[in-house]
């Protein structure tokens, strides 16, 4: 799967498909060797502080991963025109969550 600001870059029919379609917007969240292996590599911490670090990890690169796609979106569905009307929206709708 690619993240959706590679994919609406990709000169391929299915690829321009998805992106019209709108049916499925995947957030692609890399974990590359080095960051799980970065998880346990404190001898200090306790099993909680382990778990409690990885997730904090995950939701920043979660939340990263979400501004990415959320710029890809904006630039491809709303246009230049209407793209800070869409950041307002968005954000608006998202300090509610």
């Amino acid at each position: 799967m690619l993240s959706h600001d590679h994919l609406s870059l990709l000169n391929e029919e299915r690829a321009q498909a998805a992106i019209r379609a709108q049916d499925f917007i995947g957030v692609y969240i890399p974990t590359r060797l080095e960051w799980v292996g970065g998880l346990k590599n404190k001898p200090w911490q306790t099993e909680a502080e382990k778990e409690f670090f990885f997730q904090w990890r995950l939701n920043l690169s979660s939340c990263v991963a979400l501004l990415a796609t959320i710029e890809s979106c904006i630039h491809n569905y709303c246009g230049t025109e209407a793209a800070s009307a869409c950041e307002r929206e968005l954000a608006l709708h998202l300090s509610e969550a």
